[in-house]
């Protein structure tokens, strides 16, 4: 049988992580960090639709094929992104410089906005000069792009192979009696 103070020991866990959490400012730091990522949203799209406008303008039946998947989930404003798409692929060039300009900065912005939440929650005394600081950030941005540039490829890789195994299974005869 367990003691009363066992079945306590969780809610005082969650009482110290509480105090913990408001006595170093929690609710302004999750604010700050929710608003940088709401911030970096914005050039984090314009690259993605530079990339787009680079893929899509190398194929014209990658154009159509977006089109047709627009007219399927959007159809009342299928029209509006098929006029934008054109934009985009008419203008790739110009989103890519800003688009990287600005993802960048903004990536940059947020590893430091991080660094400072994680110092400030784990008591870090001692900070790193401004320029080690900046470095590191954009180590990490780095990283983390070169990881999440692994995931789409081994993503994309997967749906090829499965395409390719699942096409191979059709034209085989089966084995058997």
């Amino acid at each position: 049988m367990r003691s009363a103070a066992a079945y306590l020991a969780p809610l005082r866990f969650l009482k110290s992580v509480w105090g913990h959490f408001t006595a170093k400012g929690g609710m302004l730091l999750a604010a700050a960090l929710a608003f940088e990522l709401i911030l970096y949203s914005i050039p984090f799209f314009i690259f993605v639709i530079f990339a787009l406008g680079v893929i899509l303008a190398n194929s014209a039946d990658a154009v159509q094929k977006t089109q047709e998947l627009l007219q399927q989930l959007l159809p009342q404003a299928s029209q509006a992104f098929a006029g934008y798409l054109a934009d985009i692929v008419g203008k790739r060039r110009v989103l890519g410089v800003i688009g990287l300009v600005l993802f960048l900065y903004s990536s940059n912005s947020i590893f430091g906005t991080i660094r400072e939440i994680l110092n400030t929650v784990f008591d870090i005394p001692r900070r790193r000069s401004f320029f080690r600081g900046k470095g590191g950030d954009l180590l990490m941005i780095f990283f983390i792009t070169g990881l999440f540039a692994v995931s789409v490829i081994s993503g994309f890789l997967l749906a090829f192979i499965i395409t390719i195994v699942e096409t191979l299974v059709e034209k085989l005869p089966l084995l058997g009696p």
